[in-house]
């Protein structure tokens, strides 16, 4: 999700922080943990120890001596276990991944994470929930623009409470899977045949953001369902997003956090992808 670029103003967010002056204070390191494993692909997980920030210029390559390249990994289902390895991945910011080969993600299956490095310890669990396939998308023109808007069409299971998340990757813009702007839905809001807007990731360091899309544009897009330790973090995170650069709404809250022993998420996701090329969608 290559999330450093966004993570210097987000993901570090996680820090239980206060306020004075023009600095954020931190008493001490705290173990960060960003992981998911999706139904029926290979688990990612990113380890890193939070930051300090002052109003004093940092720059991102010292963002490294926060990256704990040789911590010990492992996943469990339960029934094995395996220990991840480490890797660099030019997708992620910072590089680095831990993951493996012998373990895909299942649906229905519960998962447990542990993380060690020296005197940091943390575990987390989490269950992939069954996916649930889009029946279609449609896409149409954004009134007096040349951008265009992209909905998704699925049937919602109205006799389970169930939240779903959007991810985008558009081709040329984004070497990694990014959570689509305001994607995050609890089926409260649907009806039983639901539709939802698709909207563009929000990226940091680019120019003028708009959540349409270009009618050529080749877009991936990961739909899936998860649970609710997920929704409210994704919806906190989206808040955050929202929120951080308006003058009005300082962001004061950490975001939450299922990790033991640490702050960040460890997620079980039932995912289905779909690869559009937007020009051959009728509008």
């Amino acid at each position: 999700m290559q999330y450093w670029k966004f993570a210097i103003g987000i993901l570090w967010c996680l820090l239980f922080f206060s306020c004075k002056e023009d600095y954020v204070y931190q008493q001490e390191r705290v173990l960060v943990v960003e992981g998911w494993i999706d139904s029926g692909d290979y688990p990612i997980v990113m380890v890193t120890t939070s930051a300090s920030f002052s109003n004093e210029e940092q720059k991102i390559e010292s963002l490294d001596e926060y990256l704990l390249k040789w911590a010990k990994v492992t996943i469990s289902n339960g029934e094995e276990e395996v220990v991840l390895t480490g890797k660099i991945d030019t997708c992620y910011t910072p590089p680095y991944i831990f993951t493996t080969g012998k373990m895909k993600g299942e649906s229905g299956k519960k998962y447990r994470l542990t993380v060690s490095y020296k005197d940091f310890y943390a575990e987390a669990e989490t269950t992939i929930p069954h996916s649930v396939p889009l029946d279609s998308f449609t896409v149409s023109r954004v009134e007096k623009d040349s951008l265009y808007q992209l909905k998704a069409h699925f049937k919602d299971e109205k006799s389970d409470k169930n939240f779903y998340k959007f991810f985008v990757k558009v081709k040329g813009e984004d070497d990694c899977m990014r959570p689509s702007f305001w994607g995050t839905i609890n089926d409260e809001v649907l009806g039983e045949q639901a539709e939802a807007v698709v909207y563009q990731p929000l990226r940091m360091f680019y120019g003028d953001y708009s959540p349409f899309y270009h009618h050529d544009d080749i877009v991936a897009v990961k739909f899936v369902q998860m649970g609710e330790e997920a929704y409210q973090f994704w919806k906190a995170f989206d808040e955050l997003q929202s929120f951080s650069g308006v003058l009005f709404f300082p962001v004061t809250k950490s975001l939450p956090s299922n990790i033991k022993g640490g702050i960040g998420y460890w997620f079980g996701y039932g995912a289905e992808t779909y690869y559009l090329n937007l020009d051959s969608i009728s509008i």
